[in-house]
């Protein structure tokens, strides 16, 4: 109920927060390569749970992955969600 009276934007998302560190998504990317290089992790799919208004899967894993896939409980974050990844193809 919170998430979905929540602004679906990033303020709303981040709680006034609203920007993504760049060195996040770089330090996550190289966590991802660094699974892959010493586990074997496949970049084949990836499943975002809690997606919020899509974010990550944009900025990141929609690079990293084949297929991107999210789940998103808030109807609203989830409209939003498809606005910004809306024309990729991932």
């Amino acid at each position: 109920k919170y998430w979905e009276q929540t602004n679906a934007d990033i303020e709303g998302v981040l709680g006034g927060f609203g920007f993504t560190h760049d060195i996040d998504i770089a330090d996550s990317a190289k966590l991802i390569a660094r699974l892959k290089d010493d586990y074997q992790v496949q970049t084949g799919s990836v499943l975002e749970c809690g997606a919020g208004i899509g974010r990550i899967s944009h900025a990141l894993l929609t690079k990293v992955y084949e297929q991107t896939d999210i789940m998103e409980p808030a109807a609203n974050l989830m409209a939003k969600a498809k606005e910004t990844l809306e024309g990729n193809s991932k």
